[in-house]
């Protein structure tokens, strides 16, 4: 059973969610996804290991906003904190 490390959303027209992608590579699998016209948002899992070897895992949220996005679209977005 292959385990999910990262997932990536973005939205429609509309506002709905959409899935991107799910997969096990991590961040360079992910970014290989991503459209510099659309907006997204993701997860992924990482193993930290703290100083005395405790092992665990932690999440990193990502909210990316591509290049190409006109700025109109920037702040009407649901994940547009403005």
């Amino acid at each position: 059973m292959m385990s999910t490390y990262r997932i990536l959303l973005t939205y429609d027209d509309q506002g709905n969610i959409i899935l991107r992608g799910k997969g096990s590579g991590g961040l360079p699998e992910m970014m290989h996804k991503i459209n510099e016209r659309q907006i997204y948002v993701g997860v992924v899992r990482v193993r930290a290991v703290d100083e005395y070897g405790s092992r665990r895992a932690k999440f990193v949220y990502i909210n990316y906003v591509g290049s190409d996005v006109v700025s109109i679209e920037k702040t009407n977005h649901p994940s547009s904190p403005f």
